[in-house]
């Protein structure tokens, strides 16, 4: 076959054409491949000579129409098929026939074919790629293809960088557990081809943390990172930026692990550095900001983050555009920051549209996607749209344990979540089943000390006051306050809301003298801290505007139910359900004080 097209070939580039598209994935690859500028630039050099001008001092340049001739006249001879109506897979060859074809290329053009293919996936994959994940999946399979097919040929002198953006793209997808296989591959083949200390190496070794992190093994990630930290410093120095990134992805690493004042740190001192070294609008230092910003969220500095995203937001859109992976966890990240702010109204226009344009652009499975929809059912339990938050977390819940395992961070995020949505809706039976085996996941997966875990128990504390268990939460409920003081301290908004709910608990069991007590205390943190406008604040008023009452401070009850009405009518809506309960409340005071 292949001699008979090479006689009917007008071209003079079948039989390279056959060679070039036999390294590639045969399942198929995109017909855009051979409009690439490195790919025609092969084709130029590499026509048959009977096809080469004699008299010519340089060969004509192939253009992407005679390519174009020469894949559907191997396609007429059955070599390969050639259909752009299947694009991106629209170039796609018999594996057998690509066995052949390989073994017949010349050991001495391998290098330069390899060259030649690996420049042009370059040169087509698309930037940011989460957009295109179809096409980008098809050149991953091919990049791996190629590199299975020409042996080390992709490692002289260094590794192509088409071998590392096949491996970000995976990172970028979401597919963690087949990121940590490809980065551990290629830790191994760049210490065996380039050595330990060459910064091809480092750079897949901050790869391979960065895969552990997504996939939720954090002590893995962060065991790898702080040495590669201590490496860069070694041999790159503290200010090159691959330095920069290694030390904000260790911060990354240390946020999930909840140790969110050595994240501070370490973002702080790269967001100055980047800023002097790169400049204000930099990529990498606008990251690093968001990074920075994110951090102190977690670490109840809520307006600091606030401040820094709605600075930031501009500048991003306007730099990187209003679809850029970058831009859009800034504005989820602004969209969390006004959720703990109370501004939950916001929070939710913002983080409508996220969910939206992470479904379009990454795709329903993505894990971006799933903390987009996660974070909006927060909003709308905080909204008091209890059943609309239950439907999504139920939805997130499943697509979690399906995507990323029953014991990854996320998902364990995620039950506490639908748990703590049940036990709004009244569900206690069911919020305590997850809560109880969340509590004992999350002690052995997280650690006892961990952020996430102190807020399992006090919603299972929580949980166990509404079913009458009242013993068991306050036991619960003095080692959380104990605990957030210790590691968060007292000012943090967990830590106030682990005091309220101990009230709370020492309210039900008639402790009144030291549920007042501590609910002064907390109405006077949140006026302080949090400001008039949160929703934490009229809460706080209420529950202890009830203790008063039980103690037969009558007075002093209805003011601070009056108050915490007003408030509640302004920032929630007259028709709330929260709203109209403290107006049935404040009824009955009046009239009881009125004798009526």
């Amino acid at each position: 076959m292949l001699d008979a097209a090479q006689a009917a070939d007008t071209t003079g580039l079948a039989t390279t054409a056959l060679r070039l598209t036999a390294l590639l994935d045969p399942a198929g690859h995109p017909h855009t491949l051979w409009n690439a500028p490195a790919l025609l630039a092969y084709l130029t050099t590499h026509q048959t000579p009977l096809h080469q001008d004699k008299t010519a001092t340089q060969p004509a340049h192939v253009t992407a129409e005679q390519t174009h001739s020469a894949l559907r006249l191997l396609h007429r001879y059955a070599l390969l098929t050639c259909d752009t109506r299947t694009e991106p897979r629209a170039v796609s060859i018999h594996a057998l026939t690509a066995r052949v074809t390989r073994e017949s290329i010349p050991a001495t053009d391998i290098p330069a074919l390899t060259a030649a293919v690996a420049d042009a996936l370059l040169q087509i994959w698309p930037n940011p790629d989460q957009h295109h994940v179809d096409h980008t999946a098809v050149l991953r399979a091919s990049t791996r293809a190629l590199s299975d097919h020409t042996g080390d040929h992709l490692w002289h002198p260094g590794g192509h960088p088409v071998l590392y953006l096949a491996g970000n793209s995976l990172l970028n997808a979401g597919l963690a557990a087949s990121a940590t296989m490809y980065w551990q591959d290629m830790v191994a083949d760049t210490k065996r081809l380039l050595g330990g200390e060459h910064p091809d190496t480092l750079t897949a070794r901050g790869n391979l943390a960065s895969s552990y992190r997504q996939a939720g093994q954090t002590g893995e990630a962060i065991t790898i990172e702080d040495r590669l930290v201590t490496d860069m410093e070694r041999l790159l120095g503290g200010e090159h930026r691959y330095t920069l990134t290694a030390r904000v992805n260790l911060a990354a690493s240390y946020r999930q692990a909840g140790r969110t004042g050595e994240a501070i740190s370490l973002l702080e001192r790269v967001a100055d550095d980047t800023e002097r070294l790169l400049g204000g609008e930099n990529r990498s230092t606008l990251t690093a900001r968001v990074n920075l910003a994110t951090s102190y969220r977690q670490a109840g500095r809520t307006g600091e983050a606030i401040d820094l995203l709605e600075r930031l937001m501009a500048d991003m859109e306007r730099l990187l555009g209003g679809e850029h992976p970058s831009t859009l966890t800034a504005r989820a990240s602004l969209a969390a920051s006004y959720q703990q702010a109370g501004r939950t109204g916001e929070a939710i226009t913002i983080e409508e549209r996220v969910v939206i344009d992470r479904e379009r652009l990454l795709g329903g499975e993505h894990p971006d996607t799933l903390t987009a929809r996660a974070n909006l059912a927060a909003s709308y339990q905080q909204a008091g749209r209890t059943g609309e938050a239950i439907t999504i977390e139920e939805r997130v819940v499943i697509d979690r344990e399906r995507l990323l395992g029953g014991e990854h961070p996320d998902t364990l995020t995620a039950r506490g979540s639908l748990a703590s949505s049940y036990h709004e809706a009244g569900q206690t039976v069911e919020a305590i089943t997850i809560e109880e085996r969340l509590v004992a996941d999350m002690e052995r997966l997280l650690g006892g000390e961990h952020p996430d875990t102190l807020t399992a128990r006090s919603n299972l504390a929580a949980s166990y006051c509404t079913a009458d268990r009242i013993g068991q939460a306050i036991s619960l409920l003095e080692r959380v306050v104990a605990d957030r003081e210790r590691l968060l301290g007292g000012e943090h908004p967990s830590t106030l809301t682990a005091r309220a709910n101990l009230a709370s608990s020492y309210q039900q069991a008639d402790r009144i003298e030291e549920a007042i007590t501590i609910e002064e205390q907390v109405l006077a943190d949140r006026e302080r801290l949090l400001g008039g406008e949160h929703p934490s604040t009229p809460t706080a008023r209420c529950n202890l505007a009830v203790s008063y009452w039980r103690v037969g401070r009558m007075a002093e009850a209805i003011s601070l139910l009056e108050r915490a009405m007003a408030d509640m009518e302004r920032l929630l809506g007259g028709e709330h359900l929260d709203t109209l309960t403290v107006r049935e409340v404040l009824a009955r005071w009046r009239s009881a004080e009125d004798g009526t």
